[in-house]
């Protein structure tokens, strides 16, 4: 199976990038969080998941196979850029071309990619002032 080039550099350890946005670098994150986090997802598991998603399979079927909940995964995000990126370059690398990203048809149809995943952050923005 052929990698995505983010996933090969990330399963080396050389990707290098820095937090995946604005807010999560002003965030504090303690050392103990970030290995707790990596022990509930350990790399294995995560190139199980990231192989997955290469291969074409839904996202929250593999989450399920994994015995992996949503948390776990989205958790580790927010403290492991490098896994934040992987993730990100995965599920857009195959994402499907025959939906409308950043819609909730495109989540119904199992489409968790970052279009979809800003969409729903902004609409649960809108919501809280309601």
């Amino acid at each position: 199976m052929v990698l995505g080039r983010l996933t090969a550099l990330w399963l080396a350890g050389t990707l290098g990038v820095t937090a995946p946005n604005a807010a999560n670098a002003k965030r504090p994150c303690s050392r103990r969080g970030r290995a707790q986090s990596r022990r509930r997802l350990p790399v294995e598991v995560r190139k199980q998941l990231l192989d997955a998603i290469h291969a074409g399979r839904l996202f929250r079927q593999v989450l399920r196979e994994l015995g992996l909940t949503s948390n776990q995964v989205w958790g580790l995000t927010k403290t492991d850029p490098e896994w934040s990126a992987a993730l990100d370059a995965a599920l857009m690398a195959t994402r499907r071309g025959d939906l409308e990203h950043g819609s909730n048809a495109a989540y119904v149809a199992g489409c968790v990619c970052k279009d979809f995943r800003e969409h729903q952050r902004q609409r649960m923005a809108k919501n809280e002032h309601h």
